[in-house]
């Protein structure tokens, strides 16, 4: 597609939420708005996405949307670390939810496998955010079933075939932390050490904001329309927050996509050596170029510890901080080094003082890789004042709400 589109719809899928967007982008308007959780099911085999519940949420936004004018397009994005094992065109196991802690039961097993960080572009991440582990666990806990699985559909992947009928993959899915995926050499990696050929059951790539085919028939009855429109081939929200300073920079830029997770990318520097520790990887940008970058989930932090009453008495040990702070609760210090413990804290002043603490995390992690130039900030904490302001020894531009709305309106135009 080479033009903007009036009538665009986004399907957002956070960790968190779900977002359905309606966006007129010729006169760059958001007309409506849609958000649900994006629950977790516990019934099942293990922790899974509540896709029967995130199809109702869709298709009941599409029809609300298509009584304020043509929909012309949808497009998928969603986060990370999400797989769907489908056998003749439909799923044959949930969408495992990957902070699955099932998963650890098998992890000594996986690392014994797992391919060498070098070549992954990762560290060894815990639970389930390598789709490699998912799949270990699954070809070890469920290997009858997983016998039938013919392909295997990344998460943007799968809602993009469930709207259209076509299978398809993404390069910048495929080269963020999956361990499916070979950085040195740029291709699916061997994974018979799991049991499966990765490359075989992988469909086609296609670019983010492609055109893949229409809306399936059985799923325009929902809308107030004659035509159907256009699915667009979906992608990676972090990814996809990079597109506008892909576009518009040459020299070193920097890039933050926060909310439950705060992810530093590095644009057009050098690559630095990568030690893969504390979150540092190499993952791959919508155009299949290598991009420097660092997560820890700085979002979950404020949210978990802001949730904690103030006479709780609970003062979380170094283990808890750890925990939740994957490995770098030492961020999270005062000037001699000592943990802080936000439960002492008023709440009044909880926000402001765990957000000056994780920018000064979040300047590490840019340190780590190498970030320089302007700073661009995607998500939630582009509107946080007192990280905002703790960030000010960098070059800080306007933030914006959401970058996924800006990259994916910047593939289109």
């Amino acid at each position: 597609m080479a033009h903007s589109v009036q009538g665009l719809v986004i399907f957002d899928l956070g960790k968190t939420n779900a977002k359905m967007i309606l966006r007129d982008s010729v006169n760059d308007l958001t007309i409506d708005t849609r958000s649900t959780p994006n629950t977790v099911l516990t019934d099942g085999p293990y922790p899974h996405l509540d896709v029967a519940g995130l199809k109702a949420f869709v298709l009941g936004a599409l029809t609300d949307f298509s009584k304020a004018g043509p929909i012309d397009a949808i497009m998928v994005s969603t986060h990370g670390a999400g797989i769907a094992c489908m056998s003749d065109g439909d799923l044959v196991l949930p969408i495992m939810d990957y902070d699955f802690s099932g998963l650890d039961q098998l992890a000594a097993a996986y690392d014994a496998i797992r391919p060498d960080d070098a070549i992954t572009g990762s560290s060894r991440m815990p639970r389930g955010l390598h789709l490699g582990a998912q799949l270990h666990w699954l070809m070890q806990t469920h290997r009858s079933t997983m016998a039938d699985v013919d392909q295997l559909l990344f998460l943007p992947q799968y809602w993009t075939h469930w709207l259209s009928g076509f299978a398809s993959s993404e390069i910048a899915y495929a080269g963020c932390h999956t361990d499916l995926w070979n950085v040195q050499t740029g291709d699916y990696l061997d994974q018979s050490s799991v049991g499966l050929n990765i490359s075989q059951l992988m469909p086609p790539f296609v670019q983010s904001g492609a055109q893949i085919g229409p809306l399936r028939d059985g799923l325009c009855q929902h809308l107030n329309q004659p035509d159907p429109p256009m699915i667009l081939g979906g992608g990676h929200d972090s990814s996809l927050a990079l597109v506008p300073s892909i576009l518009d920079h040459t020299g070193p830029v920097t890039v933050l996509s926060t909310g439950t997770w705060i992810c530093a990318f590095a644009l057009n520097v050098d690559q630095p050596p990568v030690h893969m520790a504390c979150g540092q990887m190499i993952s791959l940008d919508p155009f299949g170029k290598k991009v420097p970058n660092i997560r820890f989930m700085g979002g979950e932090i404020l949210a978990r510890f802001n949730s904690v009453p103030e006479t709780s008495g609970l003062i979380p040990s170094p283990k808890k901080f750890e925990d939740i702070f994957d490995a770098q609760g030492a961020w999270l210090a005062d000037e001699n080094g000592e943990l802080v413990d936000p439960t002492l804290i008023p709440k009044r002043d909880r926000i402001d003082l765990l957000s000056s603490l994780l920018s000064q995390a979040t300047s590490g992690t840019m340190d780590a890789i190498g970030a320089r130039g302007p700073v661009y900030i995607d998500g939630p904490f582009s509107k946080n004042a007192a990280f905002l302001k703790a960030m000010m020894h960098r070059q800080i531009h306007d933030g914006i709400e959401s970058g996924v709305v800006a990259g994916i309106e910047r593939l289109l135009a």
